[in-house]
Formats: C-alpha cells, structure tokens, sequence
C-alpha cells in the first residue's frame, strides 16, 4: 500500500512541476520548486539528468536513474525537464539527452551524455563522490 501511495505521489510531483528532486536524505520523492533550484544544489553531492519527454534514450535512463536512487545514501537525485526548465538548461550548456550532471557543492565535477548502464553509473558516482 505505501509503495502505491508513493507511485500516486511521484505521478502527482511529475504532473506539478517541470523539476524534482527524485531522493533526498529524507524522502524518496520531494517536490522542491518552492525552495531554489540553486539552494538545492549548492551544498553536498547531487546528481542532475536533464531529460525531454520525447526522447528515446531519456526514457531508458529512467527507471536506472530511479533505482540507483534508491540505492544511494547521501546524493541528492534530480531530474529535470528542459523544455520546461529553459534557463536551468542553458545554465548548464544543455544541448543533448540525456545529460547527467554531477555536482558537489554546487561545483560541476562530472558529467556525461546518453545512456549508460546501472554499474557504469555508479561507479562513476563512487569515483566523484
């Protein structure tokens, strides 16, 4: 039943807003928008996939992308939308799908581009971390 009502909540955070954080220290699901995109990625390891709807790759990162989220203890996940986020996308020189970015303490340290497989992901991760 909690996994139910975790998955309506999830639907519902991606239905409100274009950008959201997937794992905190705290909650499996937050919806942050309120808060700041910069003040949520400024301090500790975060991990940003900036996705379209419409794209192929996007959609198979997805569910890898959830699930090492799961995993992790102490990286905040999120995912962004750029067709709906435009200027957090052109922040970051967003110009293909999907892009994952890592930060640390509000400072890029990693990115790469297009798919990749769970393990390739996380050992990045420990690598960067």
């Amino acid at each position: 039943m909690l996994k139910m009502f975790r998955f309506a909540f999830v639907l519902c955070v991606v239905i409100l807003s274009s950008w959201q954080v997937v794992k905190s220290s705290d909650a499996t699901i937050e919806d942050v928008h309120h808060q700041g995109f910069e003040k949520v990625i400024s301090e500790g390891f975060v991990v940003i996939d900036f996705y379209a709807t419409w794209c192929g790759p996007c959609k198979r990162l997805a569910p890898i992308f959830r699930e090492i989220s799961d995993e992790q203890n102490g990286v905040l996940f999120i995912k962004v939308d750029v067709e709906k986020e435009q200027e957090i996308a052109k922040k970051f020189e967003i110009t293909h799908f999907p892009i994952v970015v890592f930060l640390k303490d509000g400072k890029e340290v990693h990115r790469f581009v297009g798919m990749r497989q769970k393990n390739e992901i996380i050992s990045l991760l420990d690598q960067y971390k």
